[in-house]
């Protein structure tokens, strides 16, 4: 997967993107407008990102704060997305807990290129170990969310089975995707 990213209009805070290579290619994703963002608009952006990655998809904010609780999950297919809501529904933060941590602390982006189920499931909580013994996770992203002056949201993206692994760029891309997306999730509301 390789996606550009561009934005004429930062003030107006719109984001463009669109695919220039594999099976989207030339796709272009529609312009994300500065509106106070509302849950289902959080919802259909990580559906947007789901499908974009070609896998699964979970934006939600530190599980250390109050405000800006988790928002939304989403996955290219609905045999992973039943489960994947029902894990998120019992702890919206226990897919990948730990690595979403890490990015908190370190304000730097998680690149795992090849990592198994097994793996992550030592990185997640016990919420988690029912999805993850489903289903076959490949290779995974998780990118912060700066807002204002700290991280207040991860986007925990990944790849399962035979889809073909994240590479270096992807995760480059993810993060400046991740970047610019921070002012419309500071509106959102969980």
């Amino acid at each position: 997967m390789q996606v550009e990213v561009y934005s004429a209009e930062p003030q107006t805070d719109i984001v463009h993107a669109q695919a220039t290579q594999g099976k989207d290619a030339g796709a272009t994703w529609q312009p994300i407008p500065r509106r106070p963002a509302s849950s289902g608009a959080v919802s259909g952006l990580a559906s947007a990102l789901a499908k974009l990655v070609g896998g699964g998809c979970i934006i939600r904010g530190r599980a250390d704060l109050d405000v800006g609780g988790p928002l939304a999950c989403a996955h290219v297919s609905t045999d992973s997305l039943v489960p994947l809501r029902v894990c998120f529904a019992a702890n919206p933060h226990a897919f990948a807990s730990a690595c979403s941590a890490h990015v908190v602390q370190t304000r730097r982006v998680l690149h795992l290129p090849a990592i198994t189920s097994t793996v992550l499931r030592l990185w997640s909580e016990s919420q988690a170990s029912a999805y993850l013994q489903q289903h076959q996770i490949r290779s995974l992203i998780v990118a912060p969310v700066p807002m204002r002056t700290e991280i207040r949201a991860t986007l925990v993206l990944w790849r399962e089975a035979r889809s073909p692994r994240f590479k270096d760029a992807d995760a480059q891309v993810l993060c400046t995707l991740a970047a610019r997306l921070a002012p419309i999730l500071l509106r959102a509301r969980p």
